[in-house]
């Protein structure tokens, strides 16, 4: 594997867990690299292309991890970090709705801003749920390289490759075992790069499945016994732990 497009390979969709959401729901493979394929089309409607940034708020949550799917086989630079984004001039803005009249007032005339989780009352930004759902699965072959860009560092000064990676993503899900059905549970914000290539590209590309954390989601992963998270195995959301002393990968020992 070298670059996103492989781990969203249309023959590596099946039947098999891929992802569990903060109310608790399971998403198939199938489901979660198709749905990526959406997401992907909808932001070529915003203008994104190879070479273009993307802004997406760090909520962990299945749009917001979509929008950075569709967004990297496209092969723009996803930071989940607003304000940066924003001042660095990207060309879509992914936000909840509630966010949307503090973005847009911020917002440059080339950026585009989309809306999750309600309808707009502006005109002029995109409904997320409304786009998506309705865009075509079919995806062209995507143009990535190993060496364009991924995600945003956290200080913006620097970016992590699609190699990079998802080279230390195939290799965390070897070094922790991370294949069919095991379940990573994210207790790190999206924000840190590290988290996302342990949270959700090991997952990814090793075959097992993401926990977007909260209560209800761990109670449904209740024999998960990884987290990506800091020393205490606590989130932002102060989720109850999954399992018995599970072990804790550090996004800060991620190896990007």
């Amino acid at each position: 594997m070298e670059t996103l497009a492989d781990p969203l390979a249309r023959d590596r969709r099946s039947d098999d867990p891929a992802l569990v959401t903060p109310d608790g729901r399971e998403r198939s493979r199938h489901d979660l690299i198709t749905n990526a394929y959406k997401a992907g089309n909808a932001l070529r409607h915003e203008g994104v292309r190879r070479g273009a940034a993307v802004g997406i708020a760090p909520v962990p949550d299945l749009p917001f991890v979509l929008a950075f799917l569709g967004a990297g086989l496209l092969g723009a630079t996803v930071r989940f970090d607003v304000d940066a984004s924003l001042a660095a001039g990207a060309r879509a803005i992914v936000v909840p709705a509630a966010d949307v009249a503090d973005v847009t007032a911020d917002a440059g005339p080339g950026t585009r801003v989309v809306a999750v989780g309600g309808a707009p009352d502006d005109p002029a930004v995109t409904h997320w749920e409304e786009t998506v759902w309705s865009e075509n699965p079919a995806f062209p072959s995507p143009t990535i390289e190993p060496d364009d860009p991924l995600l945003g560092s956290p200080d913006g000064d620097e970016t992590i490759t699609h190699g990079e990676a998802i080279s230390a993503a195939t290799a965390i899900a070897e070094q922790y075992g991370i294949g069919s059905a095991r379940r990573v549970v994210l207790r790190s914000s999206l924000a840190h790069p590290g988290a996302v290539v342990a949270g959700v590209l090991a997952p990814l590309c090793g075959g097992g499945v993401t926990v977007l954390s909260s209560a209800e989601a761990e109670g449904v992963a209740a024999e998960a016994d990884l987290v990506v998270g800091d020393a205490d195995g606590q989130n932002a959301n102060d989720a109850s732990a999954v399992a018995v002393d599970p072990t804790v990968i550090d996004p800060d020992d991620v190896p990007t």
